[in-house]
């Protein structure tokens, strides 16, 4: 059962719900999901990232798993680590960083296991998040690191990625889930519509249309035998971003994690409403249109897309497994008071919780070495 917002709070949906439609209506009374799902996460001042409301923790509307302690963090931080000392040094980059609570947890892991990031870069375009980030960083990382200096003068914050590219790891954890995606509804042909949004007395609500996905977007379809009424997301600004940081990167890795599976489970015959999820409250549910900016909307990631979309731009495929596979391989159980910290593990690595659902995948450029997050199990083959 979903809770009334405040007064607040629906005075804060109203505002972003009229700039919605004065968009549909500029557009002739019909805009793709994806425009829709843009303004209502980041429309200026106003979307659900860019307002200044709790969005994680108890608190917000959902947690990472960052905020369940920093056994994640740990892990990732020595498998960048490894990287770091195979190329020579570098930078770490990182994408959609939340309440920084994963970079400060990183910087104190490598600060403790070494080498260090000469730079860890964090590209946020919130200001009210870059806020939230500065306070947790300079709080947790404010004291001398064992290599000299504070880890927090470390840190810097860039709107987008560094015109000359970079060397060392580009990191996203539960950021393309959250990109804009298009939804498709397939007739009766087996053709695949766009499916979008309208504005009416009661709100927005979902209006098929009569153009057709391009034909290269129909192909990766034309196997899978979807019935007719089948919905269904591509994230084609996931893809974007797999290509426009992947063209950046002279020698490191892109690791990625977030939910979702390959192309052929994620189109599957039992998922004919799509992935589409949204959180409120730490109540999920499958309606968008429930108070715009005071929700979070996703959709689970298409792997084999992200794979075939850095293969666009040379990068190699390093590993894909799942998120239990990836912890456990790099030692997860090992870690300092792990044994009293079960339930944090158990959430983390169980096929139930978020062990099976959340997958890891990497790319690279100008590094051969096998990255030790997918020694247990890489399920390459499976893209």
């Amino acid at each position: 059962m979903l809770t009334e917002p405040t007064a607040e709070g629906k005075l804060h949906s109203a505002r972003l719900s009229a700039r919605i439609r004065r968009q549909i209506a500029r557009a002739g009374g019909w805009v793709g999901f994806d425009q829709f799902m843009q303004q209502a996460l980041y429309a200026p001042g106003l979307g659900y990232y860019s307002a200044g409301a709790t969005k994680f923790g108890a608190a917000g509307d959902f947690i990472t798993a960052p905020l369940m302690g920093d056994l994640t963090a740990r892990c990732l931080a020595k498998q960048c680590a490894e990287v770091l000392s195979e190329i020579g040094g570098g930078d770490v980059i990182e994408f959609g960083a939340g309440t920084g609570q994963l970079a400060a947890d990183m910087l104190l892991a490598m600060d403790a296991q070494g080498p260090l990031p000469e730079h860890y870069f964090i590209v946020e375009t919130s200001a009210d998040l870059r806020a939230r980030q500065r306070e947790t960083i300079a709080a947790r990382c404010g004291e001398l690191s064992r290599h000299g200096g504070r880890l927090c003068e470390r840190v810097r914050w860039l709107e987008q990625l560094p015109p000359d590219g970079f060397t060392g790891v580009a990191l996203a954890n539960e950021a393309l889930d959250a990109m804009p995606a298009i939804r498709f509804e397939t007739d009766a042909h087996g053709r695949a519509l766009i499916l979008g949004v309208a504005a009416g007395d009661d709100g927005f609500h979902w209006s098929p249309s009569a153009e057709a996905l391009p034909d290269p977007l129909q192909n990766r379809l034309a196997d899978l035998a979807l019935e007719a009424g089948y919905r269904g997301e591509m994230g084609l600004h996931a893809e974007a971003w797999v290509r426009s940081v992947g063209e950046k990167i002279h020698c490191g890795v892109m690791l990625l994690l977030d939910y979702g599976f390959p192309r052929r489970e994620f189109y599957h015959a039992q998922r004919r409403q799509g992935t589409l999820m949204c959180h409120y409250r730490h109540v999920a549910h499958d309606d968008p249109f429930f108070y715009p900016g005071l929700q979070d909307i996703s959709v689970h990631v298409d792997f084999t897309a992200l794979e075939h979309a850095a293969r666009e731009v040379a990068l190699a495929l390093a590993g894909f497994t799942s998120q239990g596979a990836f912890l456990l391989s790099l030692g997860v159980l090992d870690m300092p008071a792990a044994s009293t910290r079960g339930g944090e593990i158990n959430t983390l690595t169980m096929p139930h919780e978020m062990g099976e659902l959340f997958k890891v995948i990497a790319f690279s450029r100008n590094y051969d070495r096998p990255l030790s997050g997918f020694a247990l199990k890489d399920r390459r083959g499976a893209l």
